[in-house]
């Protein structure tokens, strides 16, 4: 399993009371990809969830979406996307 600390998320966006990090796409419009693309989420902690990462591909023809790879993150990995998070926070 690859650790999370110090990777840089392409972009992260602000959804209702949960932050979202991407990796492997500069935008958050990722119904934009083209088929058979894959790209990667951690997912802030709501409602029931905790903090995940979530790897994802296209299927070929744009119609849906499988998850590749879903995991918890780790406590370490947990703190460095939380002070992430609260540098989002305090720039917004």
């Amino acid at each position: 399993m690859k650790s999370l600390i110090d990777s840089q998320p392409t972009a992260m966006q602000h959804v209702g009371y949960s932050t979202l990090f991407y990796f492997g796409t500069s935008s958050v419009e990722t119904h934009r990809l083209p088929g058979k693309s894959t790209f990667e989420i951690v997912h802030s902690p709501i409602e029931s969830y905790g903090w995940e990462f979530v790897r994802y591909q296209w299927f070929e023809e744009k119609n849906g979406l499988f998850v590749l790879e879903r995991r918890a993150l780790e406590p370490d990995e947990i703190a460095y996307f939380e002070r992430l998070q609260q540098r989002l926070t305090l720039s917004s």
